[in-house]
């Protein structure tokens, strides 16, 4: 019996029992034995919506996993399509912070289902909020798809992010949507990012780092912004920092990454630190991604080492040439034969 049929049967179902009845036994069927009744009674059950929500949070604490996740995962859909509706009447400003809350919330995958029901304006600043301050890619990339279904000039801001981030397999299409006829991307309130920077919270400061990538590339506000992060007390605040230098790569900021890469306490920072090395060929940089590929830090080692690909010469290619002869680290032996291809075609052709 196909799905369709079954979500059928269980919506006619409901017009002749008792409620209360219909969603206990609905909810009892999220864990049954069969896929397709599992999946019939979560669509009737989204349908019900916000009646279904004192059944569905009891079974949070169901014994049974498959209907505990079935479970959450309507709770979260429901809860978060009930308050975006009791917000229908509410000014552009009050929406925009509940669905803030909604995505700072990890709940990002519900906002998503629900934006259909928004205005173009409100879901572009909605899905562009989730891939400032979500590091799942599988919801980074739910959101870069609903923007770019929308083929409105809403979306441009949040592409414009989704073009630099790390979705490799979406790239050309984001890259292709950008390249369409639209008004040109706004700029950036620097006074609310300076604020966010100084005070904010840290998810403040993660969306502030973001838009000034996105929307300032090398202006002196964005190199200023993603500086101070980098010293935050938080490490996932100094990786996302780390993370941004390599789209500003500014020349002066070697001296601090190069420093993280020595001694910031958590490993993470440290190989971000030194990925954006790799944007800055400059001497320093190079003695440093030589001193880390000869460390004890295997990883970080490993890193550095294809780092130098990017930024090595001929000093660089003689360095490495005496490491590899003496490694006995098979991975970081191909990280630094690869580098080396990489510097001597840059060398015979200097437009590489």
């Amino acid at each position: 019996m196909s799905r369709a049929v079954l979500v059928l049967l269980v919506t006619c179902a409901l017009a002749s029992a008792d409620e209360a009845t219909t969603i206990a036994e609905l909810v009892a069927a999220l864990g049954d034995p069969s896929f397709a009744r599992r999946e019939a009674a979560q669509a009737a059950l989204a349908e019900l919506g916000e009646p279904a929500l004192p059944a569905l949070r009891a079974a949070l604490a169901s014994d049974d996993p498959e209907r505990r996740q079935r479970a959450r995962a309507l709770v979260t859909a429901i809860e978060a399509r009930v308050r975006l509706a009791r917000l229908a009447g509410a000014d552009l400003v009050e929406r925009r912070r509940a669905l803030a809350e909604l995505v700072l919330a990890h709940q990002p995958l519900a906002v998503i289902a629900t934006l259909e029901q928004q205005d173009p304006a409100i879901r572009a600043w909605a899905l562009t909020e989730i891939l400032y301050v979500e590091t799942e890619v599988e919801l980074r990339t739910a959101a870069t798809n609903a923007l770019l279904r929308m083929h409105a000039p809403e979306a441009r801001v949040g592409l414009a992010w989704a073009a630099r981030d790390t979705l490799g397999h979406l790239q050309t299409t984001v890259e292709a949507e950008l390249a369409r006829p639209g008004p040109p991307i706004p700029p950036v309130d620097e006074a609310a990012i300076r604020a966010a920077v100084a005070a904010g919270t840290p998810a403040d400061r993660v969306r502030a780092i973001r838009m000034v990538v996105t929307g300032l590339a090398n202006d002196p506000l964005a190199i200023e912004v993603v500086a101070a992060v980098l010293a935050d007390p938080l490490p996932e605040l100094r990786r996302q920092a780390a993370w941004a230098f390599r789209f500003l790569a500014p020349a002066r900021a070697g001296t601090a990454l190069i420093e993280r890469t020595r001694t910031d306490t958590d490993r993470a920072v440290r190989i971000e630190a030194c990925l954006a090395l790799s944007r800055l060929p400059e001497p320093a940089v190079r003695a440093a991604l030589v001193e880390l590929a000869s460390g004890e830090d295997a990883e970080l080692a490993r890193v550095a080492a294809s780092a130098l690909g990017d930024v090595g010469d001929a000093t660089t290619e003689r360095a490495l040439m005496l490491l590899r002869d003496r490694t006995g680290d098979v991975a970081l032996r191909r990280a630094l034969d690869t580098s080396l291809e990489r510097i001597r075609a840059r060398l015979a052709d200097p437009r590489r």
